[in-house]
């Protein structure tokens, strides 16, 4: 993996959680949408009609605990990307922040900094390199 796939993750990251909140939001619906047994109508059967209410809605509690899980497992992953980056010097960090982060292009970028275009371009190859060197290296070792 080189540091832009590495860098790259972020956008991953935040597409994975926000799939969660989705699924998350959905668990919400369900479990609103639930009707509860009726607890005034005349009892049928021995086994109560509550069970599988009540299996319905840990199942949908236990999703939903699963859901946020993911997302906290996946915000933190993607602040600790993001707390290299600012652990790099200005502009290498801004460059970085707004390409993975803010998922600018170049041009934006540039204009933004107030650099030319052709500099954008060499100056986020310049920053790939000082984050490969700070923080890339470690991480491949360390793996």
């Amino acid at each position: 993996m080189t540091a832009k796939q590495y860098l790259r993750q972020i956008r991953d990251l935040d597409n994975r959680a926000e799939n969660y909140r989705r699924y998350y939001e959905r668990c919400l619906r369900d479990i609103a949408l639930l009707k509860s047994p009726r607890l005034d109508a005349d009892k049928v059967q021995a086994s109560g009609s509550g069970a599988g209410f009540t299996a319905a809605v840990e199942k949908l509690v236990d999703m939903q605990a699963e859901a946020n899980r993911r997302i906290d497992e996946y915000i933190n992953e993607r602040d600790k990307i993001i707390d290299q980056i600012h652990g790099l010097e200005y502009p290498y960090s801004a460059v970085l922040f707004e390409r993975y982060v803010e998922y600018k292009d170049f041009l934006t970028i540039a204009n933004d900094l107030d650099y030319n275009y052709t500099w954008m371009l060499e100056l986020h190859g310049t920053a790939l390199q000082a984050f490969t060197e700070k923080y890339f290296c470690k991480l491949q070792n360390n793996r």
